[in-house]
């Protein structure tokens, strides 16, 4: 909430802008975690103990 004041009060954007930030960065934030998992998954093995080797 601190940064959302922060972009209203300090940088002067409208809310509306500032919810809209938060909402596009939570779906590329999905997206690339998602990406990035399947990416490591197909890359490496998974050892007797659950951890990644090269």
């Amino acid at each position: 909430m601190y940064l959302l004041k922060f972009y209203t009060d300090v940088l002067g954007i409208f809310p509306y802008w500032g919810g809209m930030i938060f909402l596009v960065t939570k779906f590329v934030d999905a997206v690339t975690d998602a990406g990035v998992g399947t990416y490591v998954d197909s890359r490496t093995n998974i050892g007797p103990k659950g951890k990644f080797t090269s």
